[in-house]
């Protein structure tokens, strides 16, 4: 089953929580980068037509035995190709590819930087990367989690998500309720460029905790010489307080604490994606 942004589509049920919660900002006018969605049954479909139904009932026994089988098979030209044909892209355009598993992105198990995930990837690059998110299921840390979690592998089911990448002129995460202390203040942390680096922690990006009551936007540990710089002043009179009324909205849309990335490009808000807050 595949899933395509503002197409006529079946049930969403299918996707897992990355992606349910894309179709729900959408639905709910946020800005959301184009994307589609290859489903479970869309994988084990090609593993049983261009395989067998031996190795669709051993990787559900034996993880380690059919993994190999299983790169074999979806490694296939056959596979490829079936991949791209469901795709629509346009020139030039950069891909992310990123997991969407039934059991990721909940209130008690966020899977966060476990499943493997993908960016700026070329169009002729794609299929390989979708194989690979999928095939990041049977990853030893994967394995870990769940048995962590109390959770059976065999109820596990691996979604993926393509989107367009945006490439942004700032972009960041918000929290709605503080990470670390736990208060009901807004944490957004925000840098130019692409995102990748702040998520991942290689940058330091402007943070700012928002008072929900006093609402005064001014960044934390700011040094003197950038105070009364351009990018500040930006980020601070126009972004900062545009990034909160969104925050706000997403957590009344969804009902909980909202962990959320975002990109800014020509001034356009896009939100690549929201979950639940975890420990």
């Amino acid at each position: 089953m595949i899933y395509r942004l503002n197409k006529k589509n079946e049930s969403t049920d299918f996707m897992g929580g990355k992606a349910k919660n894309l179709v729900k900002l959408n639905e709910n006018y946020f800005n959301v980068p184009n994307f589609i969605v290859f489903s479970n049954s869309f994988f084990l479909n090609l593993i049983q037509s261009h395989g067998s139904k031996v190795i669709f009932d051993e990787m559900l026994h034996d993880i380690e035995k059919s993994k190999l089988r299983l790169i074999e098979i979806l490694s296939s030209k056959d596979v490829k190709q079936a991949i791209n044909d469901e795709l629509d892209c346009e020139n030039d355009e950069l891909f992310a590819v990123r997991s969407s598993g039934n059991l990721e992105d909940s209130s008690s198990s966020s899977f966060a930087g476990i499943f493997d995930s993908y960016l700026n990837i070329e169009e002729d690059c794609i299929a390989e990367k979708v194989v690979q998110c999928w095939l990041s299921i049977f990853k030893k840390s994967v394995i870990e989690y769940l048995g962590s979690r109390d959770l059976s592998f065999n109820n596990l089911e691996m979604n993926v998500i393509v989107q367009v990448m945006i490439d942004s002129d700032f972009s960041g995460v918000i929290f709605t309720r503080n990470p670390i202390t736990t208060e009901n203040d807004i944490v957004i942390e925000i840098a130019k460029g692409l995102g990748e680096d702040v998520v991942s922690g290689n940058l330091i990006p402007f943070t700012y905790v928002i008072n929900r009551e006093e609402k005064k936007f001014n960044p934390l540990n700011i040094s003197d010489s950038l105070k009364n710089s351009d990018i500040v002043k930006e980020l601070s009179s126009d972004i900062i307080p545009l990034l909160y009324e969104q925050a706000i909205s997403i957590e009344k849309t969804f009902q909980w604490d909202a962990d959320i990335e975002f990109a800014i490009k020509g001034g356009i808000i896009y939100i690549l994606q929201v979950r639940p807050i975890t420990n």
